[in-house]
């Protein structure tokens, strides 16, 4: 071990400090004559003195309905999806690279697919995204009215 290495062990004053930067979801134009489909990211912001090597993030979605759909692609082998109760489910994303000082990164990404034949709304689907860092924890809640009213806007203006 290096001497810095060393004093940053007893002192322990250099942290990492993660925080949740952004989250969204946006529509993907798709020729799917049955399905809306919409990206969903999350990215973490390193605030801290130090690189952080071991984070996950959790993707929290309550009230979630029969007919929606989640994809990421298979090279993603650090995701996992967990149905916790019959309409809540988790999307979780391991650390597979550290995240240095003033670094952000996109840890989470995937694919939610509403029918367009069900009448499938996001109004009471409520988001909690929960990061946790060998330092601590970074938590957002958030419901998706206000989205999925502007979503919807913009298909009734693409329908139209």
């Amino acid at each position: 071990m290096e001497k810095h290495e060393i004093r940053q062990l007893y002192g322990r004053k250099a942290k990492s400090k993660l925080v949740i930067e952004r989250w969204g979801l946006t529509q993907i134009d798709v020729d799917d004559e049955d399905h809306h489909r919409f990206l969903c990211e999350v990215e973490i912001y390193n605030d801290g003195d130090i690189g952080e090597e071991s984070y996950k993030v959790n993707l929290i979605m309550e009230n979630f309905k029969s007919g929606m759909n989640i994809t990421w692609h298979r090279e993603k082998v650090n995701y996992d999806y967990t149905l916790l109760e019959k309409d809540r489910v988790k999307i979780s994303a391991n650390s597979n690279m550290p995240i240095f000082p003033q670094e952000t990164l996109n840890v989470l990404r995937f694919t939610l697919d509403l029918p367009k034949n069900q009448i499938v709304t996001l109004n009471d689907v409520k988001v909690t995204i929960i990061l946790f860092y060998s330092n601590g924890e970074d938590k957002m809640d958030t419901d998706l009215l206000k989205l999925e009213e502007k979503i919807y806007s913009n298909f009734n203006q693409r329908d139209n």
